[in-house]
């Protein structure tokens, strides 16, 4: 039996034979994996090892990484993707291409040792260093920055952006992922083959489609809470408003589903109006199950009055007076 946990600023493992300590600043990222087995937390540690966790839920893996700080919304996360060569026909081309090269090289080499340079030697080994510069392209493998605003590949030659604005879905493929773009073009992103065989290529996709649910839920949650906070109006009038808010509508429209309001309520940079009334909505549509839910955020949250406030909400208890402490402060 083995056990994974932060304490006093450090990641502790421990299993039955052996027991290490990580100091949380030495952690470089960290990710999730579903699979059969369930949830497997991966935490990399620099210039070190990549531990593992299985856990039996994504909270419970998200939870570790948050606490460890390196949940995907807080941080970048780095991989190496597949490079050119390693899909057959290009790894041959790249093959017979640099031994043709390395045979002119030698022989010019050998014409420079015995006598005075040419314009066209000169030219030759221009061309030769050329050639060089595409082989190394085609051969490393090139890095994939996946953050919360998009993917980021970056090569020898090339530098590639894509924000995630421009993604309207991740469709997995034998080999990796393919971003699916609102203009119809698709960006494909290979895995880096390894001895961890599919784990590569399921890791990829799960890293991007995560990261691109994660940064629509965010738009998603500033959105939404801009037509939850309070305008000035009769505390009957604010609740009618907010209560007619529409849900899901589709990609790329305003969410203001489950997930959503709980991300305004749990920001504590939002403002206690639009916290409280994604309580109220959460609440409102999610009935016993959606109180659960505001009674979780309101046992996390330290001011007193929208705590009392959140508490109300969740008993389906709220009134005027309560939510009048909260709503004459936005800050």
């Amino acid at each position: 039996m083995s056990s994974v946990r932060v304490e006093d600023g450090a990641l502790m493992v421990r299993s039955a034979r052996w027991q290490t300590s990580v100091p949380l600043p030495r952690i470089a990222q960290g990710w999730t994996v579903e699979g059969r087995w369930g949830v497997r937390a991966f935490v990399d540690v620099r210039e070190g090892d990549v531990f593992a966790v299985e856990l039996a839920t994504q909270r419970e893996a998200d939870a570790l990484l948050d606490a460890a700080g390196v949940s995907l919304d807080r941080r970048v996360f780095t991989t190496r993707l597949a490079p050119p060569s390693q899909t057959g026909p290009v790894g041959c081309g790249v093959l017979i291409v640099a031994s043709l090269s390395t045979v002119v090289g030698m022989a010019l080499v050998a014409t420079l040792v015995g006598g005075a340079v040419t314009l066209g030697t000169a030219l030759a080994l221009v061309g030769i260093a050329l050639v060089g510069l595409v082989m190394v392209e085609l051969t490393l493998p090139p890095t994939l920055t996946v953050g919360l605003d998009g993917v980021r590949v970056r090569s020898l030659l090339r530098r590639r952006f894509v924000p995630f604005s421009h993604v309207t879905s991740t469709v997995p493929t034998e080999g990796g992922v393919v971003l699916e773009l609102g203009d119809g073009r698709r960006v494909e992103l290979k895995a880096f083959r390894d001895p961890r065989g599919d784990e590569a290529t399921v890791l990829l996709h799960s890293l991007v489609a995560r990261a691109l649910a994660t940064s629509v839920l965010k738009q998603s949650a500033a959105a939404v809470a801009q037509g939850l906070g309070h305008r000035g109006e009769r505390f009957a009038d604010w609740l009618e408003r907010i209560s007619k808010l529409g849900g899901t509508a589709g990609y790329r429209v305003v969410d203001s589903g489950p997930e959503a309001l709980v991300e305004v309520m749990e920001d504590a940079r939002a403002s206690p109006d639009h916290r409280l009334g994604a309580a109220i909505l959460l609440a409102h549509r999610e009935g016993k199950r959606g109180g659960e839910r505001v009674r979780v955020v309101s046992d996390a949250t330290a001011d007193a009055d929208l705590r009392a406030a959140l508490e109300a909400v969740a008993e389906d208890a709220l009134t005027e007076e309560l939510a009048a402490r909260v709503l004459r402060r936005k800050v």
